[in-house]
């Protein structure tokens, strides 16, 4: 290939309700090649353990793709998939398959009676198929109940002070008094997993978890102390003496406490989603040839800097001294060191006043005409 062309990696991760990763990178794709830089682009769509992460890594590695009909986080049955890789013997499960809320689009928040059972499901199709190893993206959910509504249905036990065994939401978890571990399935405690989280928030406290997403899911101002009691006393029935290492764990307060759920259980790894979804797809070589890196995602903010796939896809790219350039659809007007040793360029695609549902809308057109322009400059 003539040196003088531009190798370009593509590797967005998804633009939030607007496109895909893989939609994302092929839209930027098609706006460098209509521009007047002679280039040769690379698509690699990435994924953080936010939605998609599953879908992304199915794709990778040839795997296969199951459906079944599931629980949604308010009780409904939805169509959920999960995928299958490494001859059949790994199971990828993204939350918000089942979990997600994305799921409720049209329909009213119900974060106190909302519940990850039906992920719990996915993971019992999973050990039914003889799957004894799971990668789990946790990011994208529509619940904030610590993982119980996923614990029950793997076979966990939640009671009250009479004994009578509750529903697995926060809601009835206000009653919480015993959790009963010894009939969750013993296929699952000898199974490894391992969580991809898409933040590095703990559970508790100003930036936690908790406090930091429940609001996206529909809480009040008013319910977040309330959440946190709730979860203060779940957790430490969940942890007993580990509670401390618990409430301290990095990525623990991810998809509203499961991955700290998922690692009371002791066979969770949890894991910096974006860093190891490169790790597993073998990103750096890519990388190796490249002239440039472009990312992007529908917004950069504070949480970009908490484990997003850009901030990584970035921080791997400067090893190599790498030129990195961002497109997102919302900046801060003014950028902290923190963005601008990584990044190059970061530049909204937006092409004037607009709602944020039009905006969306035009996500696609106006990925295409900002890589063009850039690729125009380039290219002169």
């Amino acid at each position: 290939m003539d040196s003088k062309v531009a190798r370009i990696v593509i590797a967005p991760n998804a633009f939030k309700h607007a496109l895909s990763a893989t939609e994302a990178a092929e839209a930027i794709a098609e706006g460098f090649h209509l521009s007047k830089l002679d280039c040769a682009c690379t698509l690699f769509p990435v994924g953080d353990g936010g939605t998609g992460t599953g879908s992304l890594l199915v794709a990778y590695f040839g795997g296969k793709t199951l459906s079944l009909q599931v629980m949604d986080p308010l009780g409904k049955d939805v169509e959920a998939t999960y995928g299958l890789i490494h001859n059949e013997t790994v199971a990828v499960i993204d939350l918000a398959s089942a979990s997600g809320i994305h799921l409720l689009a049209g329909r009213s928040l119900d974060l106190f009676n909302a519940s990850t059972y039906g992920t719990g499901q996915m993971f019992m199709d999973a050990l039914n198929r003889g799957v004894r190893k799971f990668v789990v993206g946790v990011g994208g959910t529509a619940t904030v109940d610590g993982g119980a509504g996923l614990l029950k249905a793997l076979g966990a036990r939640f009671l009250d002070s009479a004994g009578q065994e509750l529903e697995a939401t926060p809601e009835a978890l206000k009653t919480l008094v015993e959790i009963d571990l010894l009939s969750i399935d013993s296929r699952f405690l000898a199974s490894e997993v391992q969580v991809l989280c898409d933040v590095d928030n703990v559970l508790f406290g100003r930036h936690g978890g908790l406090r930091m997403f429940a609001p996206q899911k529909g809480a009040a101002d008013s319910d977040l102390d309330i959440l946190e009691f709730i979860y203060k006393n779940y957790f430490n029935l969940l942890a007993g003496k580990d509670i401390v290492h618990l409430e301290r764990l990095q990525g623990g307060g991810a998809a509203g406490g499961v991955a700290a759920a998922l690692f009371a259980l002791g066979n969770a790894t949890l894991l910096d989603g974006a860093s190891h979804f490169l790790e597993l797809t073998g990103f750096r070589q890519k990388l190796e040839t490249a002239t440039f890196v472009v990312t992007g995602e529908g917004a950069f903010d504070e949480q970009t800097l908490h484990g997003k796939a850009p901030y990584a896809v970035a921080k791997l790219a400067k090893e190599y001294k790498l030129p990195v350039l961002a497109l997102t659809g919302k900046r801060p007007l003014s950028l902290e060191s923190s963005f601008t040793d990584l990044f190059d360029g970061i530049f909204t695609i937006g092409d004037g006043p607009c709602t944020l549902s039009t905006a969306l809308l035009n996500t696609k057109d106006n990925l295409i005409e900002t890589a063009k322009q850039l690729g125009n400059i380039w290219g002169k």
